[in-house]
């Protein structure tokens, strides 16, 4: 477990992961036009809040 997903995010990062949120932002792809790699990790925010600018930032996509 770790608290701040930007941390959580390098940790994966370091495993080998890309690292994808899902979110309804400016730029974003639909998710079924996406071509995820072998190794992607998905992040979902909150449901009314959705996923932090800062873990946006972290994100590869």
């Amino acid at each position: 477990y770790e608290a701040d997903a930007v941390v959580a995010i390098g940790g994966l990062r370091q495993a080998g992961y890309h690292v994808v949120a899902v979110e309804l932002a400016e730029g974003a792809q639909p998710y079924f036009a996406y071509r995820y790699p072998e190794k992607t990790c998905l992040v979902v925010g909150h449901e009314d809040h959705g996923v932090t600018r800062a873990t946006l930032a972290a994100c590869d996509g």
